[in-house]
């Protein structure tokens, strides 16, 4: 059910696509990378794999396809010997909040954003 797009080598540094199909219908997808990022406080680098999107038809859904590409990532991990999985999930995202949680992922930070208008005064100085 499970494979992916790359056939001769995987490179977890450019990125991997795993593909969930069955009968050659494309039930859902994953994107993964390797990341390397520094820990500020100890100026640590670590290395992590980041769940970069995670995609599953709507017909599909809620059949453990997401969590199955999960496991797929979890897979690719251990075998390179990444420590860590990464992922980012919106705050009104519960559905992937809930997912991501059942798979024994935690939140370890919150992201602050702003929106830009084109309106704003750093637009009036051009």
């Amino acid at each position: 059910m499970l494979g992916s797009l790359v056939h001769d080598e995987v490179d977890l540094d450019r990125g991997l696509i795993l593909v969930a199909e069955r009968s050659q219908v494309l039930l859902g997808t994953a994107m993964i990378r390797r990341c390397k990022g520094v820990r500020k406080l100890l100026r640590k680098a670590e290395e992590y794999l980041h769940v970069t999107w995670i995609w599953v038809d709507p017909e599909y859904r809620k059949a453990g396809i997401a969590s199955a590409l999960i496991s797929a990532a979890e897979t690719h991990a251990g075998q390179a010997g990444i420590p860590q999985i990464r992922c980012e999930i919106s705050e009104v995202n519960e559905p992937s909040k809930l997912l991501f949680g059942a798979k024994g992922f935690c939140t370890t930070q919150s992201m602050m954003c702003k929106p830009i208008s084109s309106d704003s005064p750093a637009d009036s100085r051009r």
